[in-house]
């Protein structure tokens, strides 16, 4: 029969024209067709197509776990043929379709799971990638940006943030992703910086140590942390204001963010205190040559979001990098990376890691993406998604939360706490860091979500801007100079100050998703919840803004009021030499040919200031107060171009006038300023000159940070007024103490006391004379306790404490073990306590209601009934209290008593070594005759402790290395030892003499060959390194005799 054949080369559907009127190779309709392209014979053929499979399984109870839900996403890897689904049975309920979370209550009983199928192998093949209400997908969120980048599956839903996984190892284990730490794209942000500080013997000390000096800045005590085989570079952090941090990398090689740095870590040598000699060598080279970093040894303690042991499961952790900057460089290096292994042998059970840096080199610099990367620009949401050069592109998102606009809170500075109340340990951890006086301050939060999502700087609404002397006003405040000597009231005592922070309301955070359709939506993200809210506020930071930055130290030889004839006093003179000559610069713009005195723009701001006494007599220096008054130099000039100042060159009461040096001119005074010239003698002053203020307007990171949950619950917690710690009081503690001395006096022969008054303070310093309960508990540093040797006794003034000895004490050869103590100090403000009654019988409960009360319950009170505590109070709700644990009260209207909480403190102390001494006199004995080599003189010397046993103790018996000559006889000797004696020859070798570790003084051997009186030094020394001197007198020597002793008993 007739076979018709139709080429439809055109592959086209042509509806618009009558059957007869279309073409030959196009169409009218079909369904399920396709046209072939093939270049065979048979292109242009029309061929059958496959109808659409159901693959059902993928959605049973066996493969997913439910039926009744939806595939809201889809992508196929055209690599493998797989495809990836993503299903769930959950609708979010709430209006915006986005706050809800499907592991709320809400979502109970609901599922939200990933899945992998592949239809080309034999029936299907299907496998759960992840799995888990933590997922948080919804039906009516759906996914359109999804990608598959070699072995990563990235999507977003415009739901939660942006999402990834890891096909290959979700495909070996199901539940290798379990939370959304697991699958973010940004990652888990540390929060917490490095500590300095650790625990130790029951106390805390700073980890900056200087290992590789054998004594103390005394030059005789014995460093404590010195190690003779240390490895390090002890001179790479000498010149560097080094800070430290760390970052984590993860199992997929991302990196978080870097964690906040540490403060610098600075130790002066001499620990900044200046030794003999120090003060004429600062004003005479115009440097501070000890102003140099000591340390050299840092332990980095590092607080894991974890314990060790399950580090690596519960954050897929992989190596942490230990990071450097130094303060004058850009670049952030790395010293080391750890890996997880390494971190999880030391931190095991506890959720601590403490790095030991020996002052090395860093191995390598972070790029400059890295450095600048203080926050991650992950989106919050996003809708769309895609890959392009194996770069994600995401688009239509919010890249960030709205904060809030204000928090309600107040600054205050204040000296630093010596104690670790409230777990602020800034005096221990920064020993020698203080707040600038004569600065201007802006104190700002930074909030931060779990993965480094942070806000804008957020100030405070508190207007009141008095902001010092313990008084709390706004978050922008300026910090003056001292106006006189109050408390401390000297500089020795002065702990350094900081900054403290009050905050009077909790962080609130709304949750409102920003949607188009919902012009009232904020873009809030509410606070972190673990299950329900990831992505809310989560961490805190302090942060401040201070514009005036460098400035120098002058170091002067003295300020003279007037001139070396009367002058006007009103102007104050003072020589400029070396580096000072920079440091108040002359004003060189404008100037003539021959002109030779000049101006200065230069303000200083005096801080220590010579004083001459009125008749002759050792110049001293001491504080000076500038308050806010600025003191400008109006004159520079030479010395003799300012006529010598009235007087004459190489006048001794001026420094190096025989230089002609340079002299600056304050015209203003101020009322005073310096000595006149009468008795002056060159002395250390110091000024410090205006600071270069920066225009570059940012807010510095500090090393203040914590969790908003933390800060939010110490709020709400009304904790009445708890003692903060305790005033600055003296610690001398000699051995040679009397424990049943008469006097008050502290540290003094005749006094047991080894403290001055010690008030309890509150968190402004104020001082707290309402206490009770106290106790003192003393451990030393072996370990051992010590209570029965010491006794914490009331003060001698009212509401003070002080510490006294109650047995004598001996420095030993491990005292610096032995004999150091931490002395924890438990009390409590007595006037925190409340009473009331009980409003009605109780029985086996943990909640009861309260009537008549006096004074405030809170948190943390414990419930005393007729002298027994019962619980602590867990709650507060009015008149309801809630317990810890349950009580009974049979009887209605039961008196009852709320206790304050005991706060706990704990101080260092150590014994003083004390000087030895010799008891005279020094008994003489005669020579036997029999050997002619008998003993001739006993030395009796104590070691400078009270206790008669312990007095002789641990001395050392040496011919001192010093002297007298003997005219005629010898100018010179040898001392050497043989075993524990000591041996000094003299007379050209014709005699030795031996003093043994009695303070036996004998004839070794020989005699003497030379008749002439004459005495030699004994030098005793106790085990601390002290020593004194003994001398030995020899009297009418005869030559050829031993003694005079033994030529008068036979009339030679």
């Amino acid at each position: 029969m007739a076979e018709v054949k139709n080429s439809f080369l055109a592959s086209k559907m042509n509806k618009d024209l009558d059957d007869r009127l279309i073409p030959g190779n196009e169409y009218k309709d079909a369904l399920n067709i396709a046209v072939s392209n093939s270049e065979d014979s048979d292109v242009g053929a029309v061929e059958n197509i496959l109808q659409n499979t159901n693959i059902y399984p993928i959605s049973s109870e066996t493969n997913i776990g439910n039926d009744d839900g939806k595939i809201i996403g889809q992508i196929v890897n055209p690599a493998t043929d797989d495809i990836y689904l993503f299903y769930t049975n959950y609708t979010d309920p709430s209006t915006d379709g986005l706050s809800a979370h499907q592991a709320s209550s809400s979502g109970v009983g609901t599922l939200s799971v990933i899945v992998r199928y592949n239809p080309d192998l034999e029936a299907g093949v299907s496998s759960q990638l992840v799995i888990g209400r933590f997922l948080n997908f919804s039906e009516n969120s759906p996914i359109y940006g999804i990608n598959i980048i070699e072995d990563f599956l990235f999507w977003t839903d415009d739901r939660n943030q942006p999402r990834k996984i890891n096909i290959r190892k979700a495909s070996a284990n199901r539940f290798h992703y379990s939370s959304e730490d697991d699958i973010s794209v940004a990652k888990y942000a540390p929060y917490t910086p490095i500590d300095l500080y650790k625990s130790s013997n029951g106390g805390f000390k700073t980890t900056m140590k200087d290992v590789s000096s054998e004594k103390l800045p005394d030059g005789t005590t014995n460093n404590p942390d010195y190690n003779p085989d240390y490895a390090g570079d002890s001179n790479f952090l000498e010149d560097k204001f080094a800070r430290f941090s760390y970052r984590f990398k993860y199992e997929d090689a991302e990196y978080s963010i870097m964690a906040p740095f540490t403060q610098i870590a600075f130790i002066p040598k001499q620990d900044g205190s200046f030794l003999a000699g120090d003060e004429d060598k600062a004003f005479q080279s115009t440097v501070v040559s000890f102003m140099e970093n000591k340390v050299d040894q840092i332990s980095l303690v590092i607080n894991l979001p974890e314990i060790g042991t399950n580090l690596k499961s519960a954050y897929k952790l992989k190596e942490i990098d230990i990071l450097y900057k130094e303060s004058d460089q850009i670049a952030i290096s790395v010293l080391d990376t750890v890996t997880v292994e390494e971190v999880v042998a030391q931190a095991g059970s506890t959720n601590v890691y403490e790095y030991n840096y020996q002052s090395r080199k860093p191995v390598r610099t972070l790029p400059q993406t890295q450095s600048t990367r203080v926050y991650d620009k992950t989106p919050v949401r996003a809708l769309a998604q895609e890959v392009s050069g194996n770069r994600v592109i995401y688009g239509n998102y919010i890249n960030k939360h709205t904060a809030p606009d204000h928090l309600n809170y107040q600054v205050s500075v204040t000296q630093k706490f010596t104690s670790g109340f409230g777990a602020n340990y800034s005096y221990i951890e920064y020993p020698e860091h203080t707040l600038k006086r004569n600065r201007n301050y802006q104190v700002g939060f930074v909030l931060s979500d779990r993965y480094g999502r942070q806000s804008d700087v957020i100030l405070s609404q508190v207007v009141d801007n008095i902001a010092a002397d313990g008084i709390f006003g706004s978050s922008t405040f300026y910090f003056p100079y001292r106006k006189n000597a109050t408390t401390p009231t000297t500089f020795l005592a002065d702990v350094g100050n900081s900054i403290k922070i009050q905050l009077n309301e909790q962080i609130q955070s709304d949750r409102s998703p920003l949607t188009a359709d919902n012009l009232a939506s904020t873009g809030e993200p509410g606070l972190y919840d673990l299950s329900t809210n990831p992505t809310g506020w989560y961490s805190y930071k302090i942060v401040v803004k201070q514009t005036q930055q460098e400035y120098y130290n002058v170091y002067l030889p003295g300020f003279l009021k007037g001139d070396i004839t009367t002058g006007p006093i009103t102007a104050t003179h003072s020589v400029l030499i070396s580096d000072n000559i920079n440091k108040v610069p002359r004003d060189l713009q404008e100037v003539g040919p021959v002109q030779n005195k000049y101006s200065s723009d230069e303000v200083l701001f005096p801080v220590v200031e010579n004083v001459v006494p009125s008749s002759a007599g050792a110049n001293y220096n001491q504080p000076f107060f500038p308050e806010n008054k600025k003191y400008e130099v109006t004159t520079i000039a030479s010395f003799n171009d300012l006529n010598n100042l009235g007087g004459t060159v190489g006048v001794p009461e001026l420094f190096e006038t025989t230089e002609d040096p340079l002299i600056m001119r304050i015209g203003d005074n101020k009322g005073g300023l310096g000595g006149t010239f009468s008795n002056m003698l060159p002395t250390l002053s110091i000024a410090e000159t205006t600071p270069f203020v920066s225009n570059i307007d940012i807010y510095y990171e500090t090393s203040t940070s914590g969790l908003i949950s933390d800060l939010n619950t110490s709020v709400i917690a009304d904790i009445g007024t708890p003692i903060f710690g305790f005033s600055i009081f003296d610690y001398t503690h000699r051995e040679n103490q009397n424990p049943g001395g008469s006097s008050a006096v502290t540290g003094a022969s005749d006094s047991a006391f080894v403290t001055s008054d010690m008030f309890p303070v509150s968190n402004l310093n104020s001082p707290i004379l309402t206490t009770s309960d106290d106790r003192l508990t003393v451990t030393d540093n072996l370990g051992q306790f010590r209570n029965n040797e010491f006794e914490l006794v009331d003060g001698t003034a009212a509401g003070s404490y002080r510490i006294k000895i109650k047995n004598s004490f001996y420095f030993g050869a491990d005292a610096n073990t032995r004999e150091s103590y931490n002395f924890t100090i438990s009390l409590r403000n007595s006037a925190d306590n409340a009473t009331a009654n009980s409003n009605g019988t109780f029985s086996n409960v943990t909640s009861i209601t309260v009537q008549n009360v006096v004074n405030t319950i809170f948190v943390g009170q414990t419930l005393v009934i007729n002298g027994t505590s019962l619980a602590k109070v867990t709650g507060v709700d009015n008149l309801v209290i809630t317990f810890n644990t349950s009580i009974d009260i049979p009887t209605t209207n039961t008196a009852l008593q709320f206790q304050a909480p005991i706060n706990t403190f704990t101080k260092q102390g150590a014994l003083s070594n004390s000087s030895p001494l010799v008891a005279p006199p020094i008994a003489y004995v005669t020579p036997a005759f029999s050997t002619m080599t008998g003993l001739y003189a006993t030395i009796t010397a104590y070691n400078g402790a009270f206790s008669a046993a312990d007095r002789t103790k641990g001395l050392q018996y040496r011919w001192s290395t010093l002297q007298p000559l003997i005219n005629g006889a010898f100018t010179d000797f040898t001392i050497n030892t043989v075993g524990a004696n000591s041996l000094i020859t003299i007379g050209n070798n014709q005699i030795t003499l031996a003093v043994d570790q009695y303070g036996k003084v004998s004839i070794d051997s020989g005699f003497f060959n030379f008749s002439v009186a004459f005495s030699l030094n004994v030098t005793i020394t106790d085990v601390g390194g002290l020593s004194t001197e003994a001398t030995i007198v020899f009297d009418d020597v005869t030559a050829g005799a031993f003694t005079n002793a033994f030529s008068t008993a036979f009339d030679i």
